[in-house]
């Protein structure tokens, strides 16, 4: 095995043409960070070295494809033979598959006469996050159910999530929960709420009632539930944040169209994303407890953008 050299990162069977790739570990002399590289297809790392005081990560971003990590860790002997192999060979191939099926349980609370308003809202925030998520490459999709209930089955506030866990009549363990509702919290100002606040991120409140619901609702809620909640000051919203835009995942705007390098890594690799609890069936053995800022720590920074925007045109 050579002491350095350049490798070709390629990435078989991606529907990505150009994947977003961030990679940290001693490279031309130099201990790196989460430095961001975007294929033209491939990727070109130069002067990869192996130095276990310089642990290296890759972590790959697609559309079209699940996030992906390979990580070196000098607590588990062996978990470096594939930087091992690629200094060898001078390449690292990264089968990408496809999304994640994020399940999600849709309760439209609503009477019989209030049904169709109710189910034309649902399709409206789904025809908006299907597209969302796959545009930006953030490794998810939808697997949706629908199932209707009274709006007097029980009391649908974040303040009594115990009542509600409690009853799988309304309550799916193995999913996230989205209720649409008229007017949550009897409000005509509150289009959504997140139960991150009392620990339960896979409760989503939905108003069915609120004259101006943006369609983009759904998807900036899941991404509350995938573990976009940091800083816990703002929990993780980004309105008027600088070098954040209107249109970033989470900042509430009329669209949502483009994702942070960080907020692209909570998504799947944070240990407060929804797919890495207990519930999850899709649980990283590489996630891990970000910072609690918006500048770099054990995760890469939520404000840190690629250049020119991700996902590139």
């Amino acid at each position: 095995m050579p002491d350095v050299a350049d490798i070709v990162v390629s990435f078989p069977g991606a529907a990505e043409t150009r994947p977003l790739l961030l990679y940290s570990g001693s490279r031309d002399g130099s201990c790196r960070h989460f430095e961001p590289f975007v294929g033209q297809p491939n990727v070109l790392l130069t002067g990869v070295a192996y130095d276990p005081g310089c642990p290296a990560e890759i972590y790959v971003f697609a559309r079209g494809s699940s996030a992906f990590g390979l990580v070196v860790d000098p607590l588990k002997p062996g978990s470096e033979l594939w930087l091992k192999d690629a200094l060898a060979s001078k390449t690292l191939s990264v089968p990408l598959a496809p999304p994640v099926q994020l399940p999600l349980h849709l309760w439209l609370v609503a009477d019989a006469a209030d049904v169709t308003e109710a189910t034309d809202l649902r399709d409206r925030l789904l025809n908006k996050a299907y597209p969302i998520m796959d545009a930006l490459g953030t490794g998810v999709t939808l697997d949706t159910i629908t199932s209707v209930l009274a709006s007097t089955a029980i009391k649908y506030d974040c303040d009594d999530f115990a009542a509600i866990i409690s009853k799988s009549a309304v309550y799916d363990v193995n999913r996230l929960n989205v209720y649409l509702v008229r007017n949550y919290l009897e409000s005509d100002w509150t289009p959504a709420y997140n139960c991150i606040d009392v620990l339960h991120p896979e409760i989503i409140f939905i108003s069915w009632g609120y004259a101006n619901q943006q369609d983009p609702t759904l998807a900036h809620e899941i991404g509350h539930s995938l573990g976009l909640t940091h800083p816990l000051s703002l929990w993780g919203h980004t309105i008027g944040v600088a070098p954040f835009k209107n249109g970033n995942f989470m900042w509430n705007g009329a669209d949502i169209t483009d994702v942070s390098i960080g907020q692209l890594y909570a998504m799947t690799f944070s240990r407060d994303s929804w797919l890495n609890s207990d519930k999850s069936a899709f649980r990283r053995p590489d996630s891990r407890l970000c910072q609690d800022s918006w500048s770099a720590g054990s995760c890469p920074a939520l404000d840190a953008f690629v250049a020119g925007g991700w996902p590139p045109p």
